[in-house]
């Protein structure tokens, strides 16, 4: 399948494909599917327990629960949109797939996951790195003056993304097996720029959480060849009670960011439709994969959610006599 990637008026209405091509894609949407249904049975639960339970609304698990509405919207998202796709699929002939015009609109959605998703990671670094290296002050900063405006600006580049593919690809006939966002743009360098730009804060994330994690290993030894640990204990212990939680998702979100946009970008060296197929589609696997994950580092991370889980099903169960 030959296309010219940007120009919408040179792509064939129909494109002729493979049938195992068209098998493989329908495995992907089945697998995406049940992927994406289980973040959102997970991520529903992970913020009913945040709303829920007193202990864990607090500043130090916000970014958290934020985190837990993107993978929420993300199961919501994938699972709309490849139910459709699924169900377009496999009614057409398996050896003609015609173009999609309205592949962006629904891309745009997809996008503002994907990207939100690496954003929610910086909002959650900036506020670790803040809540380390500033403990006293970091308890008192006011929600609207510090949270607020991360939210903000998170939110605000996804959208002017998604928005841009959704106005650019408007109705933009695109390959049914090759719809993604990198098609909607009207710049193959305009891709490459965000793409770099995303890896770029990708990188800085790293780099900063390693400084969080030195930084308070450091204070740690500090105060102890001291004899403060009662002094670090009044000052770090909020932060280490969360540090493992948030670093962890932290980490396993840059791992699936990095490793699809790297295997995203590889997809278009490719030559042969099978491992396009794969490589493209890897992405939005891995974007699913990593909200489910997220709700077994809560698990086995955190102390307090993993109580406030057991004691829900444990009282669930209980029947009074009364």
């Amino acid at each position: 399948m030959n296309i010219k990637m940007f120009n919408s008026s040179s792509v064939e209405v129909v494109s002729h494909a493979n049938p195992f091509i068209a098998e493989l894609t329908i495995g992907i949407s089945i697998v995406l599917i049940l992927l994406a249904v289980t973040a959102t049975c997970t991520s529903s639960l992970v913020l009913f327990i945040f709303i829920k339970e007193e202990k864990l609304r607090t500043r130090y698990f916000l970014t958290m629960a934020a985190m837990a509405l993107n993978d929420l919207l993300t199961g919501l998202c994938y699972s709309c949109i490849q139910s459709w796709k699924l169900i377009r699929d496999m009614s057409v002939n398996s050896d003609v797939l015609s173009a999609d015009p309205d592949c962006c609109s629904r891309t745009a959605f997809v996008s503002f996951c994907n990207n939100n998703a690496l954003m929610s990671a910086v909002v959650l670094t900036v506020d670790r790195a803040v809540a380390i290296t500033y403990p006293l002050s970091y308890r008192h900063m006011s929600l609207l003056k510090f949270h607020v405006p991360l939210f903000v600006i998170a939110y605000t580049y996804s959208f002017s993304l998604s928005l841009v593919i959704g106005i650019q690809g408007h109705k933009k006939p695109i390959p049914f097996n090759r719809c993604g966002p990198e098609l909607c743009w009207n710049s193959w360098e305009i891709v490459h720029s965000v793409q770099n730009f995303n890896m770029s804060i990708a990188g800085g994330i790293l780099m900063i959480n390693l400084f969080v994690i030195l930084f308070s290993r450091y204070n740690t030894i500090k105060y102890q060849k001291r004899n403060l640990i009662q002094l670090f204990y009044i000052k770090y212990h909020e932060q280490m009670r969360v540090m493992r939680t948030l670093s962890s998702v932290i980490l396993i979100v840059i791992i699936t960011q990095i490793i699809g946009r790297v295997l995203r970008r590889l997809s278009f060296l490719q030559t042969t439709e099978i491992y396009f197929t794969l490589l493209y589609k890897s992405f939005s696997l891995l974007t699913v994969l990593n909200a489910v994950l997220n709700f077994f580092i809560c698990i086995l991370t955190s102390t307090e959610f993993r109580l406030s889980l057991k004691e829900l099903f444990i009282h669930s169960n209980i029947v009074s006599p009364f």
